[in-house]
């Protein structure tokens, strides 16, 4: 598996990876030229597993080295991205984001020129207050995982993903004690 592949090397590197400069340096144990041979690999496989890679933000500039645009499956779970990664809304041949156990706190609109073949979309563990209307355009959604949010509602518009099958998805509400014992 990819993800074995590149293990300590004892540099520690800002893996925002999309600027090496501005913002201080993460701590973490995977190198830039990890992430590169992980996204070589993506290029080659169509699966991009960067999951559990201490990233705070999609690679973009690294990644725009490499032609992505066929990646099936791509793994960004177990990171501390704040931000959904746009770069993959133009992966055409996207089936399955994974993008669990991060610190996103929305979802951009997307268009229905992008992720038409998304089939599978996890974003559980995440801080999503809101999903916007325009997820409903991922008309080929047949899963979609939206546990341990900060969700009160989904959008009405959810009724239009006819191929959904798999909807999980639990409110989590701020109830006080006195609220409760009242």
């Amino acid at each position: 598996m990819a993800s074995t592949a590149c293990g300590s090397t004892g540099q520690s590197s800002q893996l925002s990876a999309s600027s090496s400069s501005s913002k201080k340096p993460s701590t973490t144990k995977y190198s830039l030229k990890c992430i590169e041979r992980l996204l070589e690999e993506a290029q080659n496989t169509g699966d991009l597993l960067l999951s559990n890679k201490n990233l705070n933000e999609f690679p973009s500039k690294l990644a725009a080295k490499y032609d992505l645009s066929d990646t099936i499956n791509a793994d960004l779970s177990k990171n501390q991205l704040v931000e959904f990664p746009k770069d993959v809304c133009f992966y055409d041949s996207l089936e399955k984001l994974t993008l669990y156990s991060n610190q996103i706190k929305s979802v951009p609109d997307i268009t229905t020129s992008q992720l038409k073949c998304l089939r599978i979309l996890d974003l559980n563990c995440n801080n999503l207050s809101y999903l916007p209307p325009s997820l409903c355009n991922l008309t080929s959604l047949q899963v979609l995982t939206v546990n341990n949010n900060r969700l009160v509602s989904l959008p009405e518009e959810i009724a239009r993903l006819d191929k959904l099958i798999q909807l999980v998805c639990l409110f989590h509400y701020s109830i006080s004690k006195k609220k409760i014992f009242n």
